[in-house]
């Protein structure tokens, strides 16, 4: 047996074969060509353009709606990437210019890109570093029609040198029992979706192609971040049992499901759901939530790959469908959340230095008016039919409040004047995801008829710390002093002025951080439907 200390990113444990996923290698031996080759690389390169599209485009469909949306977003950017002219033409010069074929361009373009993001000193533009080395990746492999990772029949425990996004894409969910790498973060997209599905990863594991062969055996500890490789049987028996304890503390925490959330002394906690479109709601009825904290709008306009928005009429019939299956149950819908890591191509919003503090959520609403018309026109229409609240997100001033509500004034008005059903005085509340809105609370409820508190984004602003870099994902941590003071004054503001005060980033669905948002005060929490029977077992052993 040999012990192999990596870093965990996922806890859990599995025991099992490996599949040792040998990635395509960006790096090779130079090719020189002749003058007169240099046209047939070029075709090389369109081909491996045009299908390395058509495999992205493929993921994007396959992750509207059913699929994952933080994948479509990241699918999205993929595609934008490789449809640029700029990253096209400078494959092809440097075949030209170098007279070298089309591996060794793809390989040395493919490297200066990712030296020059890293030069950058911009923590976010840092992180796509990696982005583009999965973007070329996926170019040099439709050119040797390298489909990836092969197709299992059995469970197994996946070793790669690094797991892109498409990577994930390519496995069947239900037969990975773990995985390592040897580089990844826990902020990486492989690390993110292997916690949600409670699958056991470790990174930092060298040589993992060499030292690691397929078929053999192997045990994870996620939670320590150690590999045990080629186990011992009774190590393996021990492992066994941890693999069963997990599985009956997950069966304990489903009898949750039926049950409200309430502490030991009796402290009732309200258990909503996030989504981000219609075909969701089936499992927020599965897991009895209270209501739909936070429905992301913006997907709606993601589908059909953003090309085209979607009209007043169907986003009327969506809001209405959710309304309608929550049955009474309150659902608040999230205004268009544009911008920043969410490219709408249809909205054209121009290329920015820096897109988390540019034109984004409720200040490119504000700027085209005539799209945010169309979406609340929608909302107050598809009200009518439930227990539906609006919620505006990335608000720093009253003003934008009150400017909303001039909009849904005049488009009341218009609407009653046309007979058109629609419900008048829905609540209107905000996201809190900057410090500015946390440290204004108190003059934000004036106007607010309710908070909601994005976690993700206010521990990012608050700490200065882009959650997406690995090389500082130490730094960001939503239980920070400064964060909890944030949201400790939130509550208090809200308290003051009678209304709500709910939480809905990754914060309310990590058992972690349970304890510290009842403390501050948050008497609502909403989070992915998979997390709430955990969370409700948790709060019921809390006493505060």
């Amino acid at each position: 047996m040999k012990t192999i200390q990596g870093t965990p990113v996922s806890n859990g444990y599995a025991v099992g074969q490996l599949y040792v996923y040998k990635t395509l290698s960006l790096e090779c031996e130079r090719v020189a060509i002749s003058a007169e080759r240099v046209a047939e690389e070029k075709r090389t390169l369109a081909r491996a353009l045009e299908k390395a599209k058509e495999s992205v485009k493929n993921l994007i469909a396959h992750n509207v709606g059913s699929g994952s949306k933080d994948a479509y977003a990241i699918f999205e950017g993929y595609l934008e990437i490789i449809n640029d002219e700029e990253l096209q033409n400078d494959i092809a010069t440097y075949i030209e210019d170098k007279l070298v074929n089309f591996d060794t361009a793809v390989g040395d373009v493919a490297k200066q890109y990712v030296e020059d993001m890293l030069a950058i000193d911009d923590a976010y533009l840092q992180a796509r570093a990696e982005d583009f080395k999965q973007i070329f990746r996926l170019i040099k492999m439709a050119a040797h029609g390298d489909e990836g990772i092969v197709a299992r029949t059995s469970k197994f425990i996946l070793a790669a040198k690094e797991i892109g996004p498409a990577d994930m894409e390519a496995i069947d969910k239900s037969l990975l029992l773990g995985i390592l790498v040897e580089s990844g973060s826990k902020t990486s997209h492989a690390a993110i979706l292997s916690r949600a599905l409670g699958i056991p990863m470790v990174s930092g594991i060298e040589h993992i192609e060499t030292m690691l062969a397929n078929n053999a055996e192997c045990a994870i500890d996620g939670e320590a971040g150690v590999v045990y490789y080629e186990p011992t049987a009774e190590l393996v028996a021990s492992y066994h049992k941890k693999i069963a304890t997990l599985a009956e503390e997950a069966a304990a925490d489903k009898a949750y499901i039926d049950k409200p959330a309430r502490t030991k002394d009796g402290t009732a906690v309200a258990i909503y759901a996030n989504i981000g479109s219609e075909e969701d709601v089936d499992e927020v009825l599965e897991n009895k939530a209270d209501g739909i904290g936070l429905f992301r709008t913006e997907f709606l306009f993601m589908k059909n790959g953003g090309i085209s928005l979607p009209s007043e009429e169907a986003q009327f019939k969506a809001y209405k469908y959710v309304l309608e299956k929550m049955e009474g149950k309150p659902v608040i819908f999230r205004t268009l959340d544009a911008g920043g890591d969410k490219n709408i191509e249809a909205l054209h919003i121009p290329p920015e230095a820096n897109p988390f503090l540019g034109l984004r959520a409720i200040r490119f609403c504000l700027q085209h008016t005539d799209v945010f018309r169309t979406q609340l026109r929608a909302l107050l229409r598809a009200a009518v039919y439930g227990n539906a609240r609006i919620m505006l997100p990335m608000i720093i001033m009253s003003e934008e409040i009150a400017k909303t509500k001039s909009l849904i004034a005049d488009i009341v008005a218009d609407c009653k004047a046309s007979n058109i059903p629609v419900a008048e005085n829905v609540p209107l509340g905000i996201m809190i995801e900057t410090p500015a809105a946390a440290v204004m609370a108190e003059q934000l409820a004036k106007e607010a008829a309710f908070f909601n508190i994005g976690t993700n984004d206010l521990t990012q602003y608050t700490l200065a710390v882009d959650r997406g870099n690995e090389t500082i994902a130490p730094l960001y941590n939503e239980a920070h002093p400064a964060v909890l003071a944030l949201i400790e004054n939130v509550v208090r503001a809200g308290n003051n002025a009678g209304i709500s005060v709910d939480v809905c980033g990754e914060m309310a669905g990590n058992i972690a951080f349970t304890e510290q948002l009842l403390k501050c005060g948050v008497r609502g929490l909403s989070m992915s439907a998979i997390n709430m029977p955990k969370i409700k077992h948790t709060i019921a052993e809390l006493s505060l």
